[in-house]
């Protein structure tokens, strides 16, 4: 490394709870700067004599001195790579050392997330703003440090991130339902949120490829286990009507309605459904393929999730429903009875909290309608797109038109919402034998006629 010389010191005055800012100190050429590692701990929990090899600046007194000396680590990493690069094009200053360091750009990776985040509230994409909020909390609390603290490219090394993945696994998250798989999926989810970031955060700062911790990362998901109703109980829920004499039977039934409604809206998620006004119950005037003028009643809405138009086609089955609750509505009206109608005014976080409240209360209102019509529990709304997605599937047997009526984004995504297996849909796979066995039959029967070895039915009564 020839004159340059790395050591990891702390800053001398300390902070307001009395931890110091662990700092590399770089000296090349009789100059010197330090960078801060976004490490705090407290002169006890410092080893001032602490080595690359054994990562022993902070004591295993701290709770957390793995992760910790592992974020240190990444940078010091780092600035040996930045050095050996500088190395190859001599001279160079401390001054260059650090401003590769620190990519080039005064922007760190978690200021350029607080604005795509910033994006998802703008647009009203209220589910993504929420899920990067929760991801970008997991990483502050993973790395033991505030929200006024920034977070750098460089202290998320591949071996940071796989400790990441190890403590979304192990985390409690305080909900007695969560599973191993559930655990999974959402640590999947932080993650490739987090390298979508990184990704966008390299191509803005024209960074090589190398400096992409989760280059090459694998993520994997976990089967859930959804309910799915046959399309039998789907057929109960629909015709079956529960009793009306009472408040809470009346709740009941609503919910009945409101589950049947997903499941025709091409299983439209329970947040876009509750939150529906009643002006996204459209009238539209079509001309029928005999040329006579048709009213046709679609459903419009914009994704919360994906931020995507769709409007669905209302078929009659549910068309009295939803034209019953929109009726003597203000337009902006909630559509639904569900959600109290001054919660409109409620800024969107607000009233994220009343929808997910109100989505688990769905789900004990389900269980309580399948006890009664006597068929498979959903767990949550959510069974209702599961449903649907694999009734259309084991209808066409056409995985493109499932992911296009979900608006995934993903192939692999729409694999996950049909069952594990659909003999039905399976069979079909029978039809590339069927013609080739029909054209054997149609060739073996000429051979046989010009053998002479045609059987008259009088030949073969003998």
């Amino acid at each position: 490394m020839g004159n340059v010389t790395l050591k990891v010191v702390l800053h001398p005055r300390a902070n307001e709870d009395g931890r110091h800012l662990v700092m590399l100190r770089i000296t090349a050429n009789r100059q010197t700067k330090r960078i801060g590692t976004s490490v705090y701990v407290t002169p006890k929990q410092f080893n001032p004599d602490g080595k690359s090899e054994s990562q022993s600046w902070v004591r295993k007194s701290h709770p957390d001195y793995v992760a910790l000396n592992g974020m240190i680590k990444a940078l010091w990493d780092r600035t040996l790579q930045v050095i050996a690069d500088l190395q190859r094009k001599p001279p160079f200053t401390v001054d260059d050392v650090v401003r590769r360091i620190t990519n080039l750009s005064d922007m760190y990776l978690s200021a350029y997330i607080d604005e795509q985040i910033d994006l998802y509230r703008q647009r009203g994409q209220t589910a993504n703003m929420n899920a990067q909020i929760s991801m970008m909390r997991a990483l502050r609390a993973f790395l033991n440090i505030d929200e006024k603290q920034p977070i750098s490219l460089h202290q998320l090394s591949p071996a940071v991130l796989e400790r990441f993945e190890t403590y979304l696994l192990n985390r409690s998250t305080g909900r007695k339902t969560s599973t191993e798989a559930s655990k999974r999926n959402t640590a999947t989810d932080y993650l490739r949120r987090l390298k979508q970031h990184i990704n966008g955060y390299i191509i803005l700062n024209k960074l090589p490829s190398e400096d992409n911790p989760m280059r090459g990362k694998s993520l994997v998901t976990a089967p859930v286990n959804p309910v799915w109703l046959t399309t039998a109980e789907m057929e109960i829920w629909e015709t079956k009507q529960l009793p009306t004499e009472t408040a809470p039977q009346r709740r009941l039934d609503d919910a009945r309605k409101f589950f049947v409604i997903s499941y025709y809206l091409h299983g439209i998620r329970g947040g876009d459904l509750l939150t529906a006004r009643a002006y996204q119950v459209q009238s539209v005037w079509q001309m029928t393929p005999e040329r006579k003028l048709e009213l046709q009643y679609r459903f419009a809405y914009v994704s919360d999730k994906k931020n995507k138009n769709k409007t669905v086609l209302i078929e009659p089955a549910i068309l009295p429903w939803l034209l019953e609750y929109a009726e003597g509505k203000e337009p902006d009206d909630f559509l639904f009875p569900f959600l109290k109608p001054n919660y409109r005014y409620l800024p969107e976080p607000k009233l994220t909290e009343k929808v997910k409240s109100q989505i688990s209360y769905l789900g004990i209102l389900f269980k309580r309608i399948a006890e009664q019509l006597g068929t498979t529990a959903p767990k949550g709304i959510h069974d209702a797109r599961h449903s649907f997605a694999d009734h259309l599937y084991e209808e066409t047997g056409d995985l493109r038109l499932v992911q296009l009526s979900l608006t995934h984004e993903l192939i692999s995504t729409t694999q996950r919402y049909v069952s594990r297996f659909k003999q039905s849909v399976v069979d079909r796979a029978n039809q590339v034998y069927q013609k080739r066995g029909a054209t054997m039959v149609q060739h073996s029967a000429k051979n046989d006629e010009k053998d002479g070895f045609v059987e008259h039915e009088d030949v073969a009564n003998c």
